[in-house]
């Protein structure tokens, strides 16, 4: 008899759950945990990363559990189950990951106690101090982990006390698989004779389970009895969100109680009076792998902006969108939608980092059709891309990298003008405080006793990127127009090969030209002239955002289909040999010498 093939069966499915479950959760704290949910949002993130972490361990362990007179068997029965060394890191690393699981829930339960009871100390989760809450659960997870390394690995005695029982019940041999388990006490001339490091291994585990579970019942009472006291002053919004995340704690305690508070502190107490329950151990194992599975099911559907977000019940208009653009009057808004939001220093770096790459992007593709400009306009100049030369082709899309990076930087990082001139908006529409948020963005003017007042640095900023992108643009199509024109001129000596391949990869850069044309280009700088006239456009800019996504995203499809040998390797239209076979075709080869009679 063996382990019953429907334990791992659940084990996989609790898993796949989980990852789906967490994923839409993160996604859901992404785009509906506005500003009301305030620091509490971070953690919320930290435990559903964890909990992904926590069912990935759970499944590379795939536990095993029985209780046999006075000890408690754990084994590993995934791939690593013979592998001693990694079997039982893997073993220690899940009993830990629990300690730090229960530890980090009462850790939500004081945060949640501290906002409702003690608000005015709400400075203990401000910045850094925040991470500082995770010291306690890392304390637990060492402790547990401790315990297991020292007190419960594999050892002579309980080899032999497990022996018989793993041969008869798994069909397994002690020696050659990976456990950790204590024993309590053995059975010496009808005199137990107690095993203390066992059972001082079981008081730290016990005590660690206890001090979560007290702590998570005491910070509930307390929260509870303060949410229904209406003498307290709380607008009916904060009051009704507080209620559902105390809820929604409330559920998510309640479960690990039923599936690993009483579970795992009965399988520890059980074999102290000999109270064998055998293979039933192992309900253990599924019941532990169920609370990172429905977890996060009871923060989508206990939070109604989480569940209206789900079964589309919100009004559109009211929905936060994911989207990072919006144009206001004659301002642009930028801002960070990604867990970089709140943190301004690094939030503002990656925004200069993804405007620069966009300049890189549009002048690297630039370089592209110079190059097919010289291969078919101007083959005896090939050499200026020979050796080390290549290479300095990048260095103007790499100045033009740092222009826009540069104007980025020193103009558009946010100050208390532009912070005033979006704080209502970014407030009502997107329902974010503008103080705690990365963003960046030009205002070109305000308007002052009836007048314009210029921000000349905000234009001469909005002029550099104009003219980058004019420019890339401007190189693109004198160099298609020349290669054109080239290409079809049948005078010029070219042998058919050399010409198709070359019309090929003229018509392939010519559409990753168009490409961008539709997606970067026109949209982005559309994004920079419409505030000049105060052409608001509000959230629709948001579209600039994704459209400038879809580029990565499509332009290698263009060649994979425009350029034949890729096209019929793909669709498998010829032989692995024929693809191989013929010498070197060069994008520009035709005959110099002839080229040059």
């Amino acid at each position: 008899m063996t382990v019953s093939k429907y334990v791992p069966i659940g084990q996989h499915i609790c898993f796949l759950i989980a990852i789906l479950a967490n994923s839409l959760l993160l996604y859901l704290i992404k785009i509906r945990a506005g500003t009301a949910f305030g620091r509490y949002r971070i953690m919320m993130i930290c435990f559903s990363v964890y909990s992904v972490f926590y069912a990935t361990v759970e499944t590379l362990t795939l536990p095993v559990m029985h209780i046999h007179g006075s000890g408690i068997l754990f084994y590993v029965n995934s791939f690593l189950k013979n592998d001693l060394l990694w079997g039982v890191v893997i073993t220690i690393a899940y009993c830990a990951c629990f300690a730090f699981c229960i530890s980090t829930l009462a850790t939500h339960f004081v945060f949640r106690y501290i906002a409702v009871c003690k608000s005015t100390k709400l400075y203990y989760f401000d910045g850094y101090k925040l991470y500082l809450w995770f010291l306690p659960p890392l304390v637990m997870f060492g402790a547990w982990a401790t315990t297991i390394i020292f007190i419960y690995v594999p050892n002579p005695e309980t080899r032999d006390f497990f022996r018989n029982m793993t041969r008869e019940v798994y069909e397994e041999n002690i020696d050659q698989i990976a456990y950790v388990g204590p024993v309590y006490y053995t059975w010496e001339n009808g005199k137990r004779q107690f095993r203390l490091p066992d059972l001082l291994g079981s008081l730290v585990i016990c005590n660690i389970i206890g001090l979560s579970f007290t702590t998570c019942i005491i910070c509930a009472y307390k929260t509870y009895k303060k949410l229904n006291d209406f003498s307290t002053q709380m607008s009916n919004r904060t009051r009704a969100l507080n209620k559902q995340l105390f809820w929604t704690l409330g559920l998510q305690t309640l479960l690990p109680c039923f599936t690993q508070y009483m579970p795992v502190g009965l399988l520890f107490i059980l074999p102290l009076f000999e109270i064998e329950v055998g293979k039933v151990g192992n309900i253990v194992g599924v019941t532990c792998c169920l609370y990172p599975a429905m977890d996060p099911l009871i923060a989508i559907f206990m939070i109604d902006r989480f569940r209206n977000c789900v079964f589309r019940k919100d009004n559109q208009s009211k929905t936060r969108s994911g989207r990072v653009l919006h144009i206001q009057g004659s301002g642009i808004l930028f801002y960070v939608n990604s867990v970089l939001k709140e943190n301004v220093k690094w939030g503002v770096v990656i925004i200069t980092l993804y405007c620069g790459s966009f300049a890189f992007c549009i002048s690297t593709l630039a370089t592209h059709f110079i190059y097919r400009y010289i291969a078919v306009c101007r083959s005896i100049k090939l050499y200026y891309f020979d050796g080390y030369k290549l290479y300095l082709w990048f260095i103007p899309p790499l100045f033009l990298f740092s222009v826009w990076a540069t104007a980025i930087q020193f103009i558009y990082v946010p100050n208390p003008e532009t912070r005033d001139f979006f704080r209502n908006m970014t407030r009502e529409v997107y329902e974010e405080n503008i103080d705690q948020i990365a963003y960046v963005g030009p205002v070109y003017y305000t308007w002052e006793n009836g007048k314009r007042q210029f921000r000349l640095p905000d234009l001469l900023g909005g002029l550099l990127i104009c003219n980058i992108i004019g420019l890339s643009f401007t190189t693109c199509i004198i160099c298609a127009y020349k290669t054109y024109k080239k290409l079809n001129d049948f005078s010029t000596q070219m042998s058919n090969r050399t010409r198709a391949l070359n019309k090929q990869l003229f018509w392939t850069l010519g559409l990753q030209t168009l490409l961008p044309c539709f997606t970067q280009y026109m949209p982005v700088g559309l994004l920079f002239i419409l505030p000049l006239f105060e052409i608001e456009v509000g959230k629709v800019g948001n579209i600039v955002g994704v459209t400038c996504c879809l580029y990565p995203a499509m332009d290698p499809f263009i060649a994979m289909f425009m350029i034949d040998r890729f096209r019929n390797w793909l669709f498998r239209k010829e032989s692995p040999s024929a693809a191989r076979s013929g010498a070197k075709v060069y994008a520009h080869t035709f005959d110099r010498h002839s080229s040059n009679k």
